[in-house]
C-alpha cells in the first residue's frame, strides 16, 4: 500500500505532502502548500499525518505498574505538576511496549486533535496514522538527530523522545539540555540542515557536527524515518481507528435494529405459516415452493428437499449478523467506507445476502469510488443505476457478500 505523508498545521487549509510507494521509495516530488481538497485519494493509499511536534510533548515516567491501562490511568497524576493545563484536557499516547522500569508517551491537547480529525473528515480524509513529526527523524542509540528546517528545530534524542521548537529558541534549549546531561550526554550528534532559516549558528562544544544538507527538509527525510516503524502512533485509545469506525457505525444502529425487527417478524410469520401448512403434504409442498420463489427468485427449482435446505441456509445467513452476507456485517462494511461528503446514503433495502443502497453522489466518479471501496472490503458491489440531476447523481448500488452471484 502506498503512503501519503503530509505535514499540516490544523490552523491552515493547506499542507505539504509526499507520496511513498509500498517499498518506502519516493513517488514524484514534494508538493508544497496545496489545499487539502487536492490531496490524492486513491483507495489503496494510506494517509499518514506528521503531527506538529511543537504541540506534542514527549514525556517519560518511572511508574511501578504494569499493563497499558494501569499506566495510562497513572500517568496524568504522576506528571500533573509538569502541565499548566488540567490533565483531563490532555491525551496521553503511550509507546507500544512499556516496561515497569520506564514508560514513554506523547501528550497532546484533546480539543486540538479532535477538531483536527473532524476537519480532515470534512475534506473526505482519514489519517490512518498520526506520528509526531520529530519521531520520523532517523535515530540510533547513543546519537541525537537534529534537523533545522524552515525556521524550526526538530530534535530526536531517544527512540520515543524528542521535541520541536522555533529555531531561534531551539538551539539555546538544546545547548542547555546537553550541558545539564553532563556525562550522560550523547556520544554523537547528527545535524541535518534543511531549508532556511536555520536559526543562530550552534555552539555545541565537542559535539559540534558538520551539517548534512537536506534541502527538502522534513518531508525529504521522511523516507529515512519510516525505514523502521515509528515508536508512537497517536491513533490509539479514544482516537484509534476502531473507535472512529464505531462512531461511523453508531448512527446506523437504530436503522439496523428496525430492520432486524422487520426480519424477525417476517421470519416469525414464515415459521407460523410453515407450521400450519405442515399439517398436510400438499399444502406444505406448495408453501415451500412459494417461499423458495420469493426468497431466491433467480434460483431454479430442483426438488422439495433441495429447496428446504436452500431456504434454511438463507434464513440462517439473514439472522446471523456476523456472517458474510449478514445485515450487521454489511452495515459495518458500508460504515467504514470513506466517501466523505461526496456520497450520501439516502435509503437501503435488505434481503438475505443483499443490501440495496439508494445514494446521492456529487459525481459519477464519486459513486464509482464508493463501489471500489466496498469491493476492497470483500463484497461484490454493482452500480445498478446512475441518473444525472441538477444537484448531482442519483444512483443505486447492489451489495452482495463476496463470491455470491
Amino acid at each position: 500500500m502506498q503512503r501519503l505523508i503530509i505535514t499540516w498545521d490544523p490552523a491552515q487549509e493547506t499542507c505539504d505532502w509526499l507520496l511513498l510507494d509500498q517499498n518506502g521509495n519516493r513517488v514524484g516530488a514534494i508538493h508544497r502548500a496545496e489545499p487539502l481538497d487536492e490531496l490524492p485519494r486513491e483507495a489503496t493509499t494510506e494517509l499518514v499525518w506528521l503531527f506538529p511536534g511543537a504541540q506534542a510533548l514527549a514525556v517519560s515516567a518511572h511508574l511501578p505498574v504494569r499493563g497499558r491501562d494501569k499506566i495510562l490511568r497513572a500517568l496524568p497524576f504522576a506528571l500533573e505538576e509538569s502541565f499548566a493545563a488540567d490533565p483531563g484536557a490532555l491525551f496521553f499516547a503511550l509507546e507500544p511496549n512499556p516496561t515497569a522500569e520506564r514508560q514513554q508517551a506523547v501528550v497532546i491537547n484533546r480539543t486540538l486533535i479532535g477538531d483536527a480529525l473532524a476537519r480532515l473528515a470534512e475534506h473526505g480524509l482519514q489519517a490512518r496514522r498520526i506520528i509526531p513529526d520529530y519521531l520520523t527523524l532517523p535515530w540510533t542509540p547513543g546519537q541525537w538527530t537534529v534537523l533545522a528546517d524552515n525556521g524550526m528545530l526538530y530534535v530526536r534524542h531517544s527512540e520515543a523522545g524528542g521535541f520541536a521548537i522555533e529555531a531561534d529558541l531551539g538551539w539555546n534549549l538544546l545547548e542547555q539540555r546537553l550541558e545539564a546531561l553532563g556525562e550522560d550526554a550523547p556520544q554523537n550528534l547528527r545535524y541535518l540542515r534543511g531549508r532556511e532559516p536555520w536559526g543562530p549558528e550552534p555552539t555545541l562544544g565537542q559535539l559540534q557536527p558538520d551539517p548534512e544538507p537536506y534541502t527538502e527538509g522534513l518531508l525529504g527525510i521522511a523516507p529515512l524515518g519510516f525505514a523502521a516503524p515509528p515508536p508512537i502512533d497517536l491513533r490509539q485509545g479514544e482516537y484509534s481507528l476502531r473507535k472512529d469506525w464505531w462512531s461511523r457505525l453508531k448512527p446506523w444502529v437504530p436503522a439496523a435494529g428496525a430492520l432486524g425487527v422487520v426480519i424477525l417478524l417476517a421470519l416469525a410469520g414464515f415459521a407460523a405459516n410453515w407450521y400450519q401448512a405442515s399439517r398436510t403434504r400438499d399444502v406444505l409442498a406448495q408453501t415451500i415452493h412459494d417461499r423458495f420463489v420469493h426468497l431466491m427468485p433467480h434460483a431454479g427449482w430442483v426438488d422439495e428437499s433441495t429447496a428446504r435446505d436452500m431456504i434454511q441456509r438463507q434464513l440462517r445467513i439473514s439472522s446471523n449478523g456476523n456472517s458474510a452476507g449478514g445485515l450487521l456485517n454489511m452495515l459495518a462494511i458500508v460504515s467504514v467506507t470513506d466517501a466523505g461528503q461526496a456520497v450520501q446514503i439516502k435509503s437501503m433495502t435488505y434481503q438475505p445476502g443483499e443490501l440495496q443502497l439508494q445514494v446521492h453522489a456529487a459525481t459519477v466518479t464519486a459513486l464509482d469510488g464508493l463501489r471500489q471501496q466496498l469491493e476492497q472490503h470483500g463484497v461484490d458491489a454493482k452500480v445498478n443505476s446512475a441518473n444525472q440531476t441538477s444537484s448531482g447523481v442519483e444512483g443505486s448500488l447492489m451489495i452482495r457478500a463476496g463470491g455470491t452471484s
